[in-house]
């Protein structure tokens, strides 16, 4: 036991954490009583004692540790958003394209009309929102309003800008590309 528990107490300060520090400091105490209440049956109280104070270690260690992820994976977060946000645009821009195709070349008066070349309402509202965040049907995105504001294009540029993620600052052109935005989310830029 006293092994086993130097064996986790060093598996719990280099990869393992709380999932090896718990039964480390665990068999460490069990290790600890049983060689001093039997020291001719028992030995290594060194080896319990070791594996104690890894295990402790490694439990008051893992809040910093947490505090060291979590900025980390918030980051990651919002860059997936924002990369979630330009597919949806894409998505968007291809079917104000198609709708420009059947219908002469004319763009649509607003986003809202599209239901037939959107497949999913979601898709008008970006993922990091927080103001419209019901979008299940049809309804709530009429209710709610879409995201992108969108933009007739004046000359006809493949570069002129047909939609806009205040979110995320993405910018999607006539041509069917978006350009990623360089604001933070939620800065409403």
């Amino acid at each position: 036991m006293a092994i086993t528990s130097l064996v986790l107490g060093i598996a719990s300060i280099t990869c393992l954490t709380g999932f090896a520090a718990i039964p480390a400091i665990i068999l460490g105490h069990i290790a600890h009583h049983r060689s001093r209440k039997y020291p001719t049956l028992y030995g290594g109280p060194g080896m319990a004692v070791a594996g104690l104070v890894m295990g402790y270690i490694s439990l008051l260690l893992l809040p910093v540790t947490v505090a060291l992820l979590l900025p980390a994976l918030a980051k990651a977060k919002d860059r997936a958003l924002k990369v979630t946000c330009v597919n949806q645009m894409k998505s968007v821009d291809a079917a104000v394209r198609q709708y420009t195709n059947e219908h002469n070349n004319n763009y649509p008066p607003n986003l809202l009309i599209l239901s037939n070349q959107v497949a999913v309402p979601k898709l008008l509202v970006c993922p990091a929102d927080t103001t419209r965040r019901r979008r299940e049907s049809w309804n709530d995105v009429m209710i709610s309003g879409s995201s992108y504001i969108f933009t007739v294009p004046a000359t006809g540029s493949p570069q002129e800008v047909v939609l806009r993620c205040p979110v995320h600052g993405n910018v999607a052109h006539a041509d069917g590309s978006v350009t990623q935005g360089t604001e933070k989310p939620g800065s409403g830029q």
